[in-house]
């Protein structure tokens, strides 16, 4: 019987399971979901990332400097607990908000409020919306399931991670490529100084693009010395969507490049969206076609600690 076949097992019941045991190679599993996740790709996918034991981010440990939990609009908390690392594996990533695990802005609401709301709020735009896994989320589960190149003595840059196929070299995040992750993947012929150093004096970086410019996948990297951040106040123009999974305009300001970059769909040119990196350098990957407009002013400030 399927049952004695070690794997999982789908199961239609009215409500979605509320939690999910870490998956037993040894024994079959259940994975129970409602009848309208059962006929959706992504919530599929979600519910069986999670039986392998993966877990939502905002049951991390460092939650708490991405989102805020409104514990008045819920009820109850075991739905919004902190996890241990040995429970939450993370395995050195960053918060990402790009994440198949992610839950909605208002996750078990009990009044339609927000629950679990962004510091960035544009980032409850992306909360809950991705329909595949995010690198980071292949990423962990590599390191939960495949530990073939535990023994490898390459070390990757940017967020990468060894290649299961091949140990000698790195799988690398959007924006990045090379053997170890270090050059900046960018249409060269048609993106010039992808480079910026950001320095104490303000400078600003423009892109215009036209309706019958040519298509390109523009890369920047954006740099300062170490012991500084990056402040930068982005305006920009892309196309208008509610779900805003796919853009672009991504920003990564995370110390962890592999994580999901802020992604901003629709018309925010007159309304300034205001970063701080987390350490000396941000990525940004901009899709120059139809009209897509970006003004960014940046500089370097001194860290606190």
């Amino acid at each position: 019987p399927l049952t004695e076949i070690n794997g999982l097992i789908f199961k239609i019941k009215p409500v979605k399971q509320a939690k999910n045991d870490k998956y037993n190679k040894s024994t079959s599993q259940e994975v129970i979901v409602s009848e309208s996740c059962f006929k959706t790709f992504a919530c599929l996918l979600k519910y069986t990332v999670l039986k392998l034991g993966m877990t939502a981010p905002h049951h991390r440990k460092d939650r708490d400097n991405y989102v805020e939990i409104h514990s008045n609009n819920y009820k109850s908390k075991k739905y919004f607990e902190i996890f241990d690392d040995s429970k939450a594996k993370t395995f050195g990533t960053g918060y990402d908000f790009g994440s198949i695990t992610n839950e909605k802005e208002t996750y078990k609401s009990k009044n339609g409020k927000s629950t679990i709301e962004p510091k960035q709020e544009k980032y409850k735009f992306m909360m809950g919306y991705s329909k595949s896994l995010s690198f980071n989320d292949a990423k962990i589960l590599n390191y939960m399931y495949c530990d073939k190149c535990k023994d490898s003595p390459i070390r990757c840059e940017n967020g990468g991670y060894p290649d299961y196929n091949d140990c000698t070299k790195c799988i690398c995040p959007e924006g990045f490529k090379s053997r170890k992750c270090v050059e900046i993947d960018t249409d060269h012929d048609m993106c010039s100084y992808t480079e910026l150093g950001a320095f104490e004096e303000e400078e600003i970086f423009k892109q215009r693009v036209f309706k019958y410019d040519k298509y390109s996948r523009c890369v920047y990297k954006f740099s300062s010395i170490i012991g500084t951040r990056i402040q930068m106040s982005i305006n920009v123009i892309t196309p208008n969507k509610t779900q805003c999974v796919e853009s672009d305009f991504e920003l990564k300001y995370q110390k962890d490049k592999g994580a999901t970059g802020l992604k901003i769909c629709g018309d925010y040119f007159n309304n300034t969206t205001n970063i701080l990196s987390e350490d000396n350098k941000v990525l940004l990957i901009f899709k120059r076609y139809g009209r897509n407009d970006i003004e960014i002013k940046y500089k370097a400030v001194k860290t606190v600690n």
